[in-house]
């Protein structure tokens, strides 16, 4: 069969092409397209050599440098949007050195002679604000970072798999969250379990990736991990891999590194309103500009307010937000910049998970819809409140070093109550009934992150070099309690007591990231951890005091508990038997393993192993597994005789009265409020067991 002419001309049509675009491709073309295309520079002066390979390195020219010109001479300032041959001309500026160029298309630098002046060719572009890694972007495209490196790097020079969202694109997107900023970032997961108005459920690369913004971690508890406003942000740069060597404990999957607004020179200001599903109704703003005429001193305020219901009924999404900022020019190598922030959210369970009966599988009972709330509106309440202070301060030393210090104190408050649902195939039974287990979450975090560097820019030879030392610290402060399976119950004159039954949470499933254990593995990571960390503990005079389990279920998701039996309390103790090695002993929690509180007490406080005490009381109705919290004055246990076996031993260290109960004058206060009637209860109950019984034992 013959071809067609079409297949026959179609070699000798491409070798004409070809070789019609070689001439194309000649290496004087090539570097007058590289050097015409314009860059953003922000360079200081800095060491002559260093700046202009740093010029010619991201324009990708061939620049052949004599170290003995250049040895000895500083660089003239490189700021704003030029192409790469102005922006040489620029650094050579009171240098005695002229570029010239060759028919090559290469450059190279020779000395003025002496008594004539060059005047380098000008080449007048549109002036813009020079690219930072910190300051805004313009379009979708970043072309600098301090991703991986901390330093104000050329993207094209960092060695690592990076993406960089702009403020444009999160505006051209409308993006509520992190979830919808990250949606199309190469490698991450957004929305892993769904739409969830309480967190961002982030992956990169299979793993939960460290958050970090203005250079420094955020916080990361169970439940009060801050939910960053992408309002509030300049850029967010995903950064894929380990990244240990520069930021520490890092997952392997990666890190989300984010910038936060900060305050310009040119004004801008700017109010967007929303309106969308689910009753949405959001206002975002913005201001930025000069203090002062001189610009010394700079502002920023941004926020967001929004009123929003959710993808699921009845339960609201709203968020209170502000950030404001300033910045001090002190001089022309010193800024600092104050870093502020508060948000409250007021939420719940969006991310529900349903049973197959009535959504994938059928039911009798008809569907499930995916917007039905299977909790309780009236009971349910999630309130976070997250605010932050920082700054950032950077100090250029010389030509060669500069330094730089991030440092910011963070708080994140919860209180959060919820109802979760029981999923699988067998969730609903019979006559249409599903389980509910309750959640009590009260959870608070303070920390502080600081992190310092020294960076030298200098030159040895024909190299170039960045070098980075720096030393970071960060204490984080969590005072965490989840209350699971249990429920609220009136107890005397109405007040509200705590009832645990073991039937609400037998049946939750491990959490994903913990996954399930067996008591003989618990313990003997326990063992390890005690023998690896009690001898330091003694040494140093700190006294180690581990909570037991409270419930004292034998299972708690999936996983055996290795404190709910005083056997279990004696075997800690023994296990490493030293002074630094305590338990904090809670006589509620003694009783509602079924234990007489003050035997307990005695074998502990004997042995100077109590570290600190949880003084209340429970009605307790079947060992491990039915009991009720309620008034230190009428519950099981004697306090009183709790009290005297503290003082007959001498215990000197805490005594907490904790668990206060819900006074009705309390519930006048909003949903989240510390319940301040019915802690002075406790305290005035505590101290009074206190008084009577040094009377009685001591005679004071």
């Amino acid at each position: 069969m013959s071809r067609s002419l079409e297949t026959l001309l179609r070699p000798s049509l491409l070798a004409v092409a070809i070789a019609l675009g070689t001439p194309l491709l000649s290496p004087t073309l090539m570097a007058a397209e590289q050097a015409s295309s314009v860059h953003a520079y922000n360079l200081p002066a800095g060491p002559l050599g260093s700046t202009l390979s740093q010029i010619a390195s991201q324009a990708g020219l061939a620049l052949s440098l004599d170290p003995a010109l250049a040895s000895g001479k500083t660089s003239a300032p490189v700021k704003g949007q030029f192409d790469a041959i102005t922006a040489l001309h620029t650094a050579l500026g009171g240098t005695g050195l002229q570029l010239i160029q060759s028919s090559a298309g290469t450059y190279t630098l020779i000395a003025i002679p002496s008594g004539v002046v060059a005047l380098p060719e000008t080449n007048i572009t549109g002036q813009g604000v020079a690219e930072s890694a910190w300051g805004p972007v313009e379009g979708y495209t970043a072309t600098r970072t301090a991703a991986g490196t901390k330093t104000d790097t050329p993207i094209v020079e960092v060695p690592r798999s990076l993406s960089v969202i702009t403020r444009q694109q999160m505006d051209d997107r409308t993006v509520l969250n992190l979830n919808d900023a990250l949606r199309y970032a190469a490698g991450v997961t957004s929305s892993g379990y769904g739409s969830d108005s309480r967190a961002d459920w982030l992956r990169i690369r299979g793993f939960d990736p460290t958050q970090f913004l203005d250079g420094l971690p955020l916080p990361k508890g169970s439940y009060a991990n801050p939910k960053v406003e992408p309002w509030d942000l300049e850029r967010i740069t995903v950064l894929r891999g380990p990244s240990s060597s520069v930021y520490g404990q890092t997952p392997p999957g990666g890190m989300l590194d984010m910038v936060s607004r900060r305050p310009q020179a040119e004004s801008a200001h700017e109010i967007e309103l929303q309106a969308g599903n689910n009753d949405h109704k959001q206002i975002n703003f913005d201001s930025t500009g000069k203090i002062d005429d001189d610009g010394r001193f700079l502002y920023r305020v941004s926020g967001v307010v929004r009123d929003s219901g959710s993808a699921t009924d009845h339960i609201p999404d709203e968020r209170y937000n502000i950030a404001p900022s300033l910045t001090w020019n002190i001089d022309d190598d010193t800024h600092l910049t104050l870093i502020s922030q508060y948000t409250h959210d007021n939420t719940g369970i969006t991310g529900q998970f349903l049973p197959l009966q009535g959504t994938k599988i059928d039911s009798p009972f008809g569907p499930i819809s995916h917007s039905k709330d299977l909790g309780d509106p009236s009971w349910e309440f999630y309130h976070r409140t997250y605010y932050a202070l920082g700054y950032a301060f950077d100090h250029r030393l010389n030509d060669v070093w500069q330094f730089k210090q991030n440092l910011r104190y963070t708080k994140s408050e919860l209180n959060f109550q919820g109802l979760t649902v029981a999923n699988g195939a067998n969730a609903v039974d019979s006559d249409g009934n599903i389980g509910r287990s309750t959640g009590i979450v009260n959870e608070d975090i303070a920390q502080i992150a600081v992190d310092n560097n020294f960076q030298a820019d200098f030159q040895t030879g024909s190299l170039t070099h960045t070098l980075l030392l720096g030393l970071d610290h960060q204490r984080s402060n969590t005072d965490y309690r989840w209350l699971y399976g249990y429920a609220n119950v009136p107890g005397r004159g109405g007040a509200g007591m705590t009832e645990f039954k073991v039937e609400r949470m037998k049946d939750l499933p491990p959490l994903p990231a913990e996954g399930s254990h067996t008591y003989d593995e618990t313990w003997k990571n326990m063992t390890y951890f005690l023998k690896e960390v009690v001898p330091v503990a003694e040494k140093n005079n700190v006294v180690l005091s581990v909570h037991p389990n409270d419930p004292p279920a034998p299972m708690s998701r999936g996983s055996a508990q290795v404190l709910n039996s005083f056997s279990d309390w004696k075997r800690l103790v023994e296990t490493v038997n030293s002074p630094s090695n305590c338990m904090t002993w809670d006589c509620g929690v003694t009783r509602e393993l079924g234990e007489d509180p003050v035997v307990v007490g005695n074998w502990l406080a004997s042995r100077n192993r109590i570290g600190q005490v949880h003084f209340r009381n429970v009605v307790m109705r079947k060992p491990r597994a039915d009991y009720t919290e309620v008034f230190p004055d009428d519950g099981d246990n004697d306090m009183f005789e709790v009290m005297k076996l503290l003082v007959r031993n001498n215990y000197k260290r805490l005594i907490f009265p904790e668990h206060p109960r819900g006074l009705a004058v309390d519930k006048l206060l909003p949903k989240g409020t510390n319940p301040n009637s019915a802690w002075a209860y406790n305290v005035g109950h505590c101290r009074a067991m206190l008084q009577i019984a040094l009377r009685q034992l001591r005679g004071l």
